[in-house]
């Protein structure tokens, strides 16, 4: 899968960094990486057959494809930082059998990521599920979406 939200020189210049520093092949990892994150977050999208992506730039409106460019690089750059940065949440302490989490260790470090991707109003967060109904959901949302562009 090739990187669609974002490029390896948008990340390198987010950084301040060259293209010794971050090749092209590390910066697309990281990218390929924020951008599945992303598309995890997005709700029910249906992927695009082509880039195995949930959005299509030519399918949403430029404020909205700017906004999820963002959000990916801000996430990029936590991730060039921080190349654990998501993996399971870690607690000061964790109890079993029945568990019990206690001071959440970090914290904070997605809050702007989430911001920029919520406002662009691509997040699908609730939805209602029909037996037998999803294919005309997905093209109702494709209707509705060239209907709004024009």
């Amino acid at each position: 899968m090739s990187v669609v939200y974002a490029t390896a020189a948008e990340l390198r210049s987010e950084l301040d960094v060259d293209d010794t520093t971050l090749p092209d092949v590390q910066a697309d990892a990281i990218l390929l990486e924020a951008e599945d994150f992303t598309d995890s977050l997005l709700g029910g999208w249906p992927p695009d057959e082509t880039t195995g992506r949930k959005i299509v730039e030519a399918q949403v409106d430029a404020w909205q494809w700017e906004k999820l460019n963002r959000a990916v690089l801000l996430l990029a750059v936590e991730l060039y930082s921080t190349p654990t940065l998501l993996q399971r949440p870690r607690y000061r302490r964790e109890k079993g059998p029945d568990f019990e989490f206690e001071d959440p260790l970090g914290g904070g470090v997605l809050s702007r990521y989430m911001a920029v991707l919520n406002d662009s109003g691509l997040r699908m967060l609730g939805g209602r599920a029909t037996h037998g109904r999803c294919a005309p959901a997905r093209q109702r949302y494709r209707d509705f979406f060239q209907f709004e562009r024009g």
